[in-house]
């Protein structure tokens, strides 16, 4: 498992995914929400990409324990599902976009404002624990799917 250190993270607003959270015609989130969302430097994102990538590949889990319609329509049932997952609510998660593109916060952060960090056609992002044996991958055709990564051979 690899450990985050202070020099991991950038500032928040340095963030390119940032008006997604600040902007009138987006999301608004409160500023004690903001500050649980900690960027990783680019690099550091691109070193946990290639993991965010294999953990959704079909073949990474043994079986899909849920999968959830996430229709923007209705997002209040999404959490509801997202928080009966067996996942501690203040547990640390990573959040990755892209090849340099991710965030780390806390799993209630991600479940109260999941359809501020998915948006449908455009993204597909992986969210997982560093260590931990479970994902969640939102598909941008509006599905999640949380299951347990298979064990190293």
């Amino acid at each position: 498992m690899r450990e985050l250190s202070p020099g991991d993270f950038a500032p928040l607003d340095e963030f390119p995914l940032l008006g997604r959270w600040t902007r009138r015609t987006h999301d608004l989130l409160p500023s004690d929400v903001l500050a649980t969302i900690r960027p990783l430097v680019p690099a550091v994102a691109a070193a946990l990409a290639p993991e965010a990538v294999s953990r959704c590949e079909p073949q990474a889990v043994s079986d899909r324990e849920v999968t959830i319609s996430a229709e923007w329509d209705a997002p209040e049932p999404v959490r509801d599902r997202l928080a009966a997952l067996p996942i501690l609510p203040d547990e640390r998660v990573i959040l990755s976009w892209s090849d340099d593109v991710a965030v780390e916060t806390r799993w209630k952060t991600f479940v109260r404002y999941w359809d501020a960090f998915c948006y449908p056609s455009t993204d597909d992002v992986t969210v997982w624990s560093l260590g931990g044996d479970w994902t969640v991958c939102y598909r941008h055709f509006q599905v999640i799917q949380f299951g347990r990564t298979r064990p190293a051979a």
